[in-house]
Formats: structure tokens, sequence, C-alpha cells
């Protein structure tokens, strides 16, 4: 099942961080970064690597707001979440061949209802 992931709730921003510096707020949420919709942190860990990276931010008053960040590779920008996963799946898609978590005894890995 293919759920479009939410915006990415930020809970905290580090002070001293890139984010702050460009007036990023706990109540802000990412859209997107470089283009691409973020399905959880280990999306945003990759896109945020690059030493240029736009970032689609919605405003806690409900207003968009794209910022360029220009940094060193691999620097991260300082935000923090509450959730790990935006779009509902609490087990990534990726099918990594070396993943423990296929290996956890059944509900380990998902939300009970």
């Amino acid at each position: 099942m293919n759920r479009t992931p939410q915006p990415a709730m930020i809970s905290g921003v580090r002070p001293g961080s890139l984010a702050e510096e460009a007036g990023i707020e706990p109540g802000d949420a990412i859209v997107s970064l470089g283009g691409r919709v973020l399905r959880d942190v280990v999306d945003l860990q990759f896109y945020q690597s690059e030493p240029e990276v736009e970032v689609h931010i919605r405003k806690a008053n409900g207003l968009d707001e794209a910022i360029l960040f220009e940094k060193e590779i691999d620097e991260d920008l300082g935000l923090e979440f509450e959730r790990a996963t935006w779009d509902e799946v609490i087990l990534c898609n990726n099918n990594c061949f070396f993943c423990f978590l296929k290996g956890l005894p059944r509900g380990c890995g998902s939300r009970s209802t």
C-alpha cells in the first residue's frame, strides 16, 4: 500500500544550527527537500547531505517558504522530530537485504490498532 507522506513536523531546532539561522522553528514542517517528498528521517539524512539543499517549509502560520542552504557536505541542518516516519509506515519500504527488522516477531515492527 502506497501512502502519501505528510509534511515532516519539526519538534525542535538545535541552537546555533543552520535551521535556527534560517528562522525555522518548532511547529514548522518540511514539505519537501531538494524537490523530494520525504518519507522518514533516513530520507532527510540522505538528501540533506548535499552541499546545496533547497527546503520547502510550511511555517506554523500556514505560509510556505523555500530556503536554500549552502553548507558543507554532510553538514546537518539541526532539525529534530517527534516521529521518525511521516508516511504512517513503521517499517521502511527499502527492502534492504541486511534489514534486522524483518527478523522481529510478528507485531513488533508495526502499529497495533
